[in-house]
């Protein structure tokens, strides 16, 4: 809740203490200790150093649900109604279903994840070591395309929010100076086919081949 501030510790444990008093409400323990810790609504999602992703309740810190990832989870976890994505020193980002875990899909990354991952206007933004940002969309995890950073990243791009709570962007800053501004692009527009025009027009120096009626053999037409 809004009054519980959730920390993790160095051997293993996960409590939540009462923002006005500091009081400890629950203690939970990992077989590894966190390294990476977010909560959203009614739960808690730890990536452990045993590689598994954990999900906890929010009100007593029972775990309801883990799935085993290829390394530990690193930086940043962002989540929405549905899911809760996460990139993993595998070099992969993946997305679970919120409440039951389940890999809704998992997409490849060409360098080592530096932050974590942001999410924003229906995209995961994944920075890497590689000076570059991957995006991804949120719903099937099919690339959206990698932004190439001004130069080495002094530290993990950091994301800006509006007041609606969603994702303006990113703002780098390489180690020379340079600062960088990165915001979602905009929705490709719906395409449709215009009646009375032909769905393909072959290319300059391709003759279209004509069905002969009534069955018969199809030829070359002839040349003009």
């Amino acid at each position: 809740g809004r009054g519980v501030v959730f920390v993790a510790t160095g051997d293993g444990r996960v409590v939540a203490l009462d923002r006005a008093s500091g009081r400890t409400a629950w203690t939970a323990r990992l077989p590894a200790p966190a390294t990476a810790l977010a909560a959203f609504g009614d739960r808690v999602y730890a990536g452990g150093g045993d590689d598994f992703l954990y999900c906890l309740a929010a009100n007593r810190g029972r775990i309801e649900w883990r799935w085993r990832t290829g390394a530990p989870a690193a930086g940043a976890i962002a989540a929405d109604a549905r899911r809760v994505y996460f990139a993993a020193l595998d070099n992969v980002v993946r997305a679970l279903d919120r409440r039951h875990g389940d890999q809704a899909w998992k997409a490849p990354l060409a360098h080592r994840p530096v932050g974590g991952v942001f999410l924003g206007s229906g995209i995961v933004w994944a920075p890497t070591l590689g000076a570059e940002v991957a995006a991804f969309q949120a719903s099937d995890g099919s690339a959206e395309g990698v932004s190439p950073l001004a130069g080495d990243p002094d530290g993990a791009p950091a994301p800006r929010e509006s007041v609606r709570d969603t994702l303006d962007g990113l703002l780098a800053i390489a180690g020379d100076g340079h600062a960088q501004w990165l915001v979602p692009g905009p929705a490709p527009l719906p395409s449709k086919p215009v009646p009375g025009l032909p769905m393909f027009a072959p290319p300059p120096g391709i003759r279209r081949e004509r069905q002969e009626p009534s069955g018969g053999t199809a030829r070359p037409a002839p040349p003009r």
